[in-house]
């Protein structure tokens, strides 16, 4: 080990042995400024340190654990446990990218309904009524007529009222 020195001895710059702090590190010569700034470098007792570096098993754990980021706990980082999650992950997605159109055609059937009983008539009568007219308006354009553009909403209505 590197014997302690005096306050005094520790203030030359250019002597042959590292200047050291008080936490026994070594002390970067070139960075130190006028004022006798210190700035750490490496621990003057070599210890073991983990690189911080990840090495995977090959180039598909580590496609698979890159796809588990954002998950709680060994999910992330575990190769077994992420595989598991995000299989599960990649089954929601599948079943949910259906259930998404159900549910936007849910949403646009309800606004269709709440606009067309203001001109008092129901859903059902005017989809059928707009078959027999062979106007060929899906429930997303009806839907998006009925919030955006309600005048012409209402001639949509009226001239689907014809068959009526």
């Amino acid at each position: 080990p590197i014997p302690k020195r005096s306050r005094a001895s520790s203030v030359q710059q250019h002597s042959s042995v590292p200047r050291l702090n008080r936490g026994g590190q070594v002390m970067l010569r070139s960075c130190l400024g006028r004022l006798g700034a210190s700035v750490l470098s490496t621990p003057a007792v070599p210890t073991t340190v983990f690189s911080p570096v990840r090495f995977f098993a090959s180039n598909k754990h580590k496609k698979l654990i890159s796809m588990a980021k954002g998950y709680r706990n060994r999910a992330k980082n575990v190769y077994s446990v992420a595989l598991q999650r995000v299989q599960k992950a990649l089954q929601y997605a599948y079943r949910d990218r259906r259930t998404r159109k159900r549910e936007y055609r849910k949403d646009w059937i309800m606004r269709v309904n709440a606009a067309s009983r203001q001109h008092g008539v129901t859903y059902s009568k005017l989809v059928h009524s707009l078959g027999q007219n062979n106007i060929e308006l899906n429930r997303k354009v009806l839907a998006d007529l009925a919030v955006t553009e309600p005048l012409s909403y209402k001639a949509v209505v009226l001239a689907a009222n014809k068959a009526i």
